[in-house]
């Protein structure tokens, strides 16, 4: 049988296809077939909670819409029913079962019915990893978090179906406010009839021209403004959990030879400010990097870096090293192309680095996001 993922893009609508058709076979002849102890099922009901973020979205990364379905919210109900653990019990279904009814929702009564007390509940640990395909990482906040943190990672490369050039990019809430965005899903259908060839991975594709889904279209770094290797990918070489929890990404396959090395690792420093540090070295082919994050914030520009301001809330952008950078930022709305998917006030903030400027080829480029009261 195979195993699912829980960082696959694709990994819940496989939850959807396997559990519907082998959770109505189970309540009519009363067995599962096994697929109870698929072990990636079974994890990936977990990874799917490490990727809602407090705003109630999920960590949107590839084709994603960044938003939970009603029969996402009842699979777990099935999982609770499998494993006794109260972490998949959804209680949001039983407050509010009329907004939560979806095509599961007949089996997912008996589903519910099942249930029996708890005879555990897992807690979620506040830093998680999961390396492979789609490498991810996410920091949640405490338990209790008042400033609601949330950090997702991604690493991975264009040969995965749904996929984008997103490796190294983020997604970053605080506060309720989704700082640091994905664009996220563009509807197929409409490219599809405007006669463009998205299902191609190849480095020419046309499905690359798209901001959505090219890396100009995410938080991450770029060398010399280029599109992504699609044959690159982009590992996490180091997890730390603990009070500072961090991760390191290499990039350098991503970047397709323009750089000689690429590390970038972020550390949630307190439950306001995380650090992102992007370690180096040029080689004959770099000409410039350049430090992107998306965002509908709107933007004021400071001596180091940018105050951000969304819904009430400010984030402070602060280019810790090198000090002497600016901040540029890029409207994109509108988005460069007619078929690009417009997103209001969506901009890119950049902090770009000449490598004439690197001296002895190696450089660091430190750059903080926390919260402003």
């Amino acid at each position: 049988m195979r195993t699912l993922r829980p960082f696959s893009p694709s990994a819940n609508q496989h939850q959807h296809d396997l559990i519907s058709r082998y959770g109505y076979a189970e309540q009519c002849v009363g067995s599962d077939f096994g697929i109870a102890a698929d072990p990636g099922l079974i994890e990936s009901a977990a990874g799917r909670l490490h990727l809602s973020a407090p705003s109630g979205k999920i960590f949107n990364f590839a084709d994603s819409d960044g938003n939970t379905d009603a029969d996402t919210n009842l699979l777990l109900l099935w999982f609770a029913a499998k494993t006794g653990d109260g972490l998949f019990f959804n209680r949001t279904f039983l407050k509010n079962p009329n907004g939560g009814t979806g095509r599961l929702t007949g089996v997912a009564l008996l589903w519910l019915a099942a249930q029996k007390p708890p005879g555990r509940t897992t807690e979620l640990p506040l830093a998680w990893s999961r390396n492979g395909t789609s490498p991810v990482a996410v920091f949640h906040g405490a338990k209790g978090d008042a400033v609601k943190f949330y950090l997702g990672i991604k690493g991975g490369s264009a040969r995965t179906t749904h996929v984008h050039l997103d490796a190294g990019s983020f997604i970053f809430e605080l506060n309720g406010v989704r700082w640091s965005i994905d664009m996220g899903y563009q509807d197929n259908g409409a490219l599809d009839r405007a006669g463009l060839d998205i299902y191609t991975f190849d480095q020419a594709s046309v499905r690359w021209s798209l901001l959505s889904k090219n890396n100009l279209g995410h938080s991450t770094i770029t060398a010399n403004g280029a599109r992504f290797d699609v044959t690159g990918h982009a590992a996490i070489t180091d997890f730390k959990d603990g009070a500072q929890p961090e991760v390191t990404l290499d990039l350098a396959k991503t970047l397709g030879g323009k750089v000689g090395s690429l590390q970038r690792r972020f550390v949630k420093e307190s439950e306001q400010s995380i650090l992102i540090e992007d370690r180096f070295t040029t080689n004959e082919k770099t000409e410039y990097l350049t430090w992107q994050m998306m965002t509908v914030a709107d933007v004021t520009l400071t001596l180091h870096g940018a105050i951000l301001t969304q819904a009430g809330q400010k984030l402070n952008l602060e280019i810790l090293a090198p000090q002497d950078l600016p901040v540029s930022v890029i409207s994109l709305n509108p988005p460069p192309l007619q078929l690009d998917l417009p997103v209001r006030n969506l901009k890119r903030l950049e902090i770009t680095i000449p490598a004439y400027t690197v001296k002895g080829r190696s450089g660091l480029l430190q750059v903080r996001l926390s919260g402003r009261r």
